[in-house]
């Protein structure tokens, strides 16, 4: 019986260790929330700012031009439809 009362003992504190170890992983888990808090509410504003900036030059750039047809396009040469057609040409003969 008296063994019985020092495993049930033994077992009250370790219990009580654990519940004290237990406390004070929770209190630094709660520090290190509010410090990862504050900095998710600053990086959070730092978005926000970055978005405005990027808003406002946005709104400074000059309006696109209508898109060209390949044709208009200064890359797109005549000459080069010619070589093309003559190949297809010299191709089929």
């Amino acid at each position: 019986m008296i063994s019985e009362f020092q495993q049930l003992s033994r077992k009250i504190e370790q219990l009580a260790e654990l519940a004290m170890v237990l406390r004070q992983e929770n209190a630094e888990l709660r520090r290190n929330l509010t410090v990862i808090s504050a900095d998710h509410t600053l990086c959070k504003e730092k978005i926000r700012q970055a978005q405005q900036r990027i808003g406002a030059l946005l709104a400074q750039l000059p309006a696109p031009a209508p898109e060209e047809s390949p044709e208009q396009s200064p890359l797109h040469s005549p000459a080069c439809d010619s070589d093309v057609s003559e190949v297809g040409q010299e191709e089929a003969a």
